[in-house]
């Protein structure tokens, strides 16, 4: 993704502009009594804030995802992959973001840099570099030693999984070796908040002082972060977040980041299931 870039001066200009196109959109759709209710004053900062958010992981996603694995991470104990639009044989599927290009294969590509993670984490916990040619004993060691990938999706997005599983071959292996799958009974209903609320560890619960990676899209990441500072969602506090987003691409800015800004207002002021700060995380 082509970053954006400011002159002196003009990245507050910038935000200024954004923060009121989502304020204009959001007060198109059915939360606008809640919204005008707040009133513009107060939900402009909020905003602002997430917009911001979005821009800073949207610049860290420029960096080779390797590059960003440090001696701590080690202590990963699983990558939450959450599910994304398209599934893993097809590039869009029916939903909101359907036939939008920049969309195109996300939810593939964020299973494919999941593992392409889990592996270097694994490399890193046997104490090898996490790129570069290693010994299939070696190899074997370290992917033995590479933390579980959690996927949560939609029916059809699971389903999708499973079936490459079925077809074998190399990647199928590892799929089956290091996707966790958790299935839900709400169909195409299923979203993001349900995810944040189903998500487990295989074989265990998620404690405080666990380090967890997740993989991801900035937009959709801020408003995970959100979610996850609710206590009502039932996630654990002290948790350790290290966020490996990948990018929205140059051609999905600022659309994307407006969009999501939205529905993340929705989820502050009308549900109330966003808290007004995100869960800390790293990157």
């Amino acid at each position: 993704m082509a970053e954006i870039k400011f002159s002196e001066g003009r990245e507050g200009h910038y935000f200024d502009l954004l923060s009121k196109k989502v304020w204009q959109k959001a007060i198109s759709q059915p939360q606008k009594q809640t919204l005008m209710e707040v009133g513009e004053a107060d939900v402009i900062p909020f905003i602002q804030k997430v917009l911001k958010q979005m821009h800073e992981l949207e610049r860290e996603a420029e960096k080779p995802l390797l590059e960003r694995i440090g001696q701590e991470d080690a202590a990963i104990s699983a990558i939450w992959c959450p599910s994304a639009p398209g599934t893993w044989s097809r590039p869009w599927k029916k939903d909101r973001y359907e036939r939008i290009p920049y969309t195109k294969w996300w939810d593939r590509s964020q299973v494919i840099a999941s593992i392409k993670l889990s592996i270097a984490i694994g490399r890193l916990k046997a104490g090898f570099p996490v790129s570069g040619r290693l010994s299939r004993e070696s190899q074997k060691e370290a992917l033995d030693l590479s933390p579980p990938i959690i996927y949560n999706g939609r029916p059809d997005e699971n389903e999708a999984l499973r079936h490459a599983i079925g077809r074998g071959g190399y990647q199928a292996e590892l799929l089956q070796q290091l996707v966790h799958l958790i299935d839900t009974d709400r169909g195409n209903k299923y979203n993001s908040l349900d995810q944040v609320r189903s998500f487990s560890l295989p074989n265990e619960q998620v404690m405080p002082g666990d380090r967890i990676g997740i993989v991801i899209r900035p937009g959709q990441t801020v408003r995970l972060m959100h979610f996850f500072g609710n206590p009502a969602n039932l996630f654990p506090q002290g948790v350790v977040v290290k966020l490996f987003t990948l990018g929205t691409g140059f051609e999905g800015l600022p659309h994307h980041h407006i969009q999501e800004a939205c529905g993340i207002l929705y989820y502050r002021f009308t549900t109330g299931d966003a808290a007004e700060e995100p869960y800390p995380y790293e990157y």
